[in-house]
């Protein structure tokens, strides 16, 4: 999968081993991140972990961005899982993510959040964005919201990201979350979101072609578990609204004219489900 962040992930051989080294341009993203993966909690469901690298050293650089060394996880990721492709790694992933959704969405609180912690985040992406087509469809969204004044939303724990990508699978017994991501506001359905956008929108396999694109479209729409419908449901405006913010997000990085064109498609779809 093609990343469009600008923090750097590096693979390190040492005497004692392999490490991954991850940099972020923003100090306060990268302590956050890695303290979501630090406080996260060993799962069992089955046969299979779920846990996070081994979090080793941290530092701030002199150039003010934040480092974390971690152990180095040898497994299969994304796209790549495919290759593996069997009943029990779709039901492995399955079982995974549905009971992250549940756990975070129980523990989660209920607030009213004022819709101006929304509008001043597509603002800032709108100031970052210079396609007039996709300045047209942040304008029509920041326009939706500008109606009401309070939105009830679950505030809790996330991963932020969770997509295949950044889930390392080893077998049908190890799960590895890696990549936690802060947001302007902490909700279990950015999780929500995510999947939506990797598993069912096909962000991973969208440059994939003829029969490869269609075995990844079957593969990733079985990973689909039943919480994240049970959630759409429950939180149907709420998970619209945060799917439009999350594909807006990936504006500002987008350098290709067919992920471009992907997400006119997507948004235009996204903003359709409004009305």
């Amino acid at each position: 999968m093609k990343s469009y962040s600008k923090d750097k992930v590096l693979i390190k051989d040492e005497e004692d081993g392999r490490y991954i080294i991850k940099i972020w341009n923003d100090r306060e993203k990268g302590r956050e991140s890695i303290r979501k993966q630090i406080e996260f909690k060993s799962l069992h469901i089955r046969t299979c972990t779920v846990r996070t690298p081994s979090i080793l050293h941290t530092e701030t650089l002199e150039n003010g961005k934040f480092l974390a060394k971690m152990n180095y996880i040898d497994a299969s990721s994304g796209i790549d899982i495919i290759n593996r492709m069997s009943r029990s790694i779709v039901l492995t992933i399955k079982d995974v993510l549905g009971l992250i959704l549940y756990l975070n969405l129980k523990d989660s609180k209920v607030e009213s959040v004022h819709y101006s912690v929304f509008l001043e985040k597509l603002i800032s992406i709108k100031a970052e964005t210079s396609s007039p087509v996709l300045l047209d469809l942040l304008n029509s969204l920041i326009l939706k919201l500008k109606t009401n004044n309070y939105l009830k939303i679950p505030v809790g724990n996330c991963h932020g990201d969770l997509t295949l990508s950044n889930m390392l699978i080893s077998g049908n017994e190890t799960v590895n979350l890696i990549d936690f991501l802060p947001s302007f506001i902490e909700t279990p359905l950015w999780d929500v979101v995510k999947l939506e956008q990797d598993l069912i929108m096909g962000w991973s396999y969208r440059f994939m072609k003829d029969s490869g694109k269609i075995n990844a479209k079957i593969f990733f729409e079985e990973c689909i578990p039943d919480q994240f419908h049970i959630t759409c449901n429950q939180w149907k405006y709420q998970v619209t609204l945060l799917s439009a913010i999350n594909l807006a997000r990936i504006v500002p990085y987008i350098k290709d004219d067919s992920t471009h064109e992907w997400i006119v498609v997507k948004l235009k779809s996204k903003l359709a489900e409004f009305c």
